[in-house]
């Protein structure tokens, strides 16, 4: 999105990052982590007074799995089960992020909960405990997509009728357009 960073954008009242993870605060989740990196003293300080950790990802130039990576390693040992939610997503609410902790049992940590609109998969995703090594292992651009094709006899779907799911934030065009459409809401 050329220099400026597109979390750092307003949509409405609020930068797009403290929208994403404000949603995430109003969910089931038990904690809400941000994986830092490019400007993160400005990140940091768009989320201020917000209960949530932050984990600094000093190689995120090595793409999404680094960070990923990051944030799982800074885990409890007593987690059963991480979320990954891309901080671009501004349309997601809590209630997506609901539907895949209701669909997750702890006590089976070999779970991948994954929602679906028009049957195609989207963000976020739940990765249970036994998957936590093989993200560690992550240092690409593509995240879990590896994992979760690897392991589809683990995969729960959960379908939904919003396709807010793919959307995600990539050129200033696109938050242009978001924020056109929200004022005619």
């Amino acid at each position: 999105m050329g220099e400026k960073n597109k979390l750092l954008q307003k949509i409405d009242e609020e930068v797009m990052i403290r929208t994403v993870t404000k949603e995430a605060l109003k969910s089931k989740a038990d904690d809400v982590i941000i994986i830092t990196g490019h400007d993160q003293k400005n990140i940091i300080k768009s989320l201020e007074n917000l209960p949530i950790k932050f984990v600094n990802n000093s190689n995120y130039i090595n793409g999404i799995g680094n960070s990923i990576s990051s944030g799982v390693y800074s885990l409890s040992i007593k987690t059963d089960g991480v979320i990954i939610l891309l901080g671009d997503m501004p349309r997601i609410k809590y209630q997506h992020i609901d539907i895949l902790i209701d669909s997750f049992i702890p006590t089976d940590n070999k779970a991948i909960c994954a929602l679906e609109s028009d049957g195609k998969q989207g963000n976020p995703i739940l990765f249970g405990k036994f998957f936590f090594d093989q993200l560690k292992a992550l240092s690409n651009d593509y995240g879990g997509k590896d994992i979760i094709q690897n392991n589809l006899d683990y995969l729960i779907i959960n379908s939904i009728d919003d396709n807010s799911i793919f959307f995600d934030i990539d050129t200033p065009i696109e938050i242009d357009n978001l924020i056109r459409n929200k004022s005619k809401d």
